[in-house]
């Protein structure tokens, strides 16, 4: 190899070890230089989301006895011709398992029918529960709650600044909390299991970037009841659910300003 290749090569080879090993610039993000991010709560579902339960004795007796049915054996029903002169007698067997099926999804839709009729309430009296637990969504006021969790937050990341109460204060990004839900969430029926849901959608708009958008939904460790349970004392059970909800999407609102 001549001397001017060999500077050649040299000269190459320390350029491409210079490239790789100076310093790489790392990409910019929504999150960097954040201290103060305005943020805002308004509320963008229903006032509250419940269910209304089946009124009525024939409500009552359709509703039993579906449930009745399905719940015995009305979805195992065999599908493929029934005949005597299958080999081995297979039609034979067919037949008596679908006729020992067919009584007792019969006995089960008789049954829960009749159960239906005792447990359903009347259309007076579930307007009354439903009244109750709509009072209860109302005295939670979960946005409002929301907004002074937020407002009264100190903790690590940029300060949350209410630009509704401060709208001249300067911020570095604005944070949209839309509440979308506020209720119960569950099954329909005569007296349906439910468990109380509050759910909010976080928009993080930073200047020169696309929103970041994230959801987060918190049951207030309700668990899941009936809705005469949660109807019963003027719908106390739901409402302290829906209190113990706002810290945890509060918490949740403030993880959005940091990267995942």
């Amino acid at each position: 190899m001549s001397l001017r290749s060999a500077t050649n090569l040299a000269l190459t080879l320390a350029v491409l070890l210079s490239a790789c090993g100076g310093p790489r610039r790392r990409a910019p993000s929504p999150y960097d230089g954040l201290k103060a991010v305005g943020f805002r709560v308004m509320r963008t579902g229903p006032e509250a989301i419940l269910p209304r339960p089946a009124t009525g004795p024939w409500s009552g007796f359709k509703k039993g006895m579906k449930a009745g049915f399905n719940a015995v054996g009305g979805s195992a029903w065999f599908s493929g011709p029934v005949s005597a002169s299958d080999k081995g007698g297979g039609g034979l067997i067919y037949a008596g398992i679908l006729a020992l099926v067919t009584a007792a999804s019969v006995t089960g839709g008789t049954y829960g029918s009749l159960a239906g009729l005792l447990r359903v309430g009347s259309a007076e009296s579930v307007e009354a529960e439903r009244l109750a637990l709509e009072g209860a969504v109302r005295r939670a006021d979960a946005a409002s709650a929301l907004r002074a969790a937020l407002a009264e937050r100190v903790g690590d990341g940029p300060r949350l600044v209410d630009i509704e109460s401060a709208p001249g204060e300067p911020v570095d990004a604005r944070l949209l909390v839309e509440v979308l839900h506020v209720g119960l969430v569950g099954g329909d029926g005569m007296d349906p299991p439910l468990e109380p849901l509050v759910s909010v959608r976080l928009r993080l708009e930073v200047p020169g970037f696309p929103p970041v958008v994230r959801f987060a939904g918190s049951s207030g460790g309700g668990g899941r009841a009936r809705f005469r349970a949660w109807a019963a004392e003027d719908g106390k059970a739901l409402e302290a659910a829906l209190r113990r909800a706002v810290p945890e999407l509060a918490e949740a609102a403030a993880r959005t300003l940091r990267p995942r």
